[in-house]
């Protein structure tokens, strides 16, 4: 186990093309982080499913993919992550601690 690493957000969207167990093509927009040490990797392998928090604590997303390494990281942003459960689910409110108010 490790300790928090740190990145730069990059404002630059990236559309994600992926296909749904049912074969389906999905296309979403992701969100990437550049590590701020470019000697440590800010996402290895089995790091999938982390959350990501802004230095104030607020959540901002969840990791998925790295590249370059790992110094470029790959993110889904809390609200499309909220709005894809709901969708999935149905659910009709969903609480992730730590996650920022609008």
């Amino acid at each position: 186990m490790r300790g928090a690493t740190t990145g730069q957000y990059n404002e630059l969207a990236s559309a994600v093309f992926t296909t749904t167990r049912n074969g389906q093509l999905r296309i979403t927009e992701e969100h990437s982080v550049l590590s701020s040490d470019h000697n440590i990797e800010f996402f290895r392998p089995g790091d999938s499913g982390s959350f990501f928090f802004t230095h104030e604590g607020n959540m901002v997303g969840m990791g998925f993919g790295g590249q370059l390494f790992g110094r470029i990281t790959v993110f889904t942003r809390v609200d499309d992550l909220v709005a894809d459960i709901k969708r999935e689910t149905g659910a009709a409110q969903i609480i992730l601690y730590g996650e920022e108010r609008p």
